[in-house]
């Protein structure tokens, strides 16, 4: 049997390009304490299967993909509503400077 891989920082470092994002794509559960899971670098694309690790170790790694997801919707909601603003200011100096025409739609 593998052993059982203990720590969870170690599980989010890629070994060949020293990334720090690397995250989990699949997990199963083996039994009461293992999962087998599949773990991906986005930096390098390597992809690290299966790797046996302990059930709380697999709940860490979910949350962190979880806490991730939820950070980069937040920061990509920011960036939209940044850009929404600045597409409207634009709109609104072209128009105050009669830039828009009726030909233009």
């Amino acid at each position: 049997m593998e052993p059982l891989v203990k720590k969870s920082q170690d599980l989010q470092v890629c070994p060949v390009c020293k990334s720090s994002l690397v995250y989990l794509v699949e997990k199963k559960q083996i039994n009461d304490i293992e999962w087998k899971i599949s773990l991906l670098c986005p930096n390098c694309f390597l992809l690290q299967e299966p790797i046996m690790v302990h059930r709380e170790t697999a709940r860490k790694l979910s949350k962190n993909a979880r806490v991730g997801r939820e950070n980069l919707a937040k920061v990509l909601a920011q960036m939209e509503k940044m850009n929404m603003e600045e597409e409207a200011e634009k709109m609104i100096s072209a128009l105050n400077k009669d830039h828009i025409l009726p030909i233009d739609f």
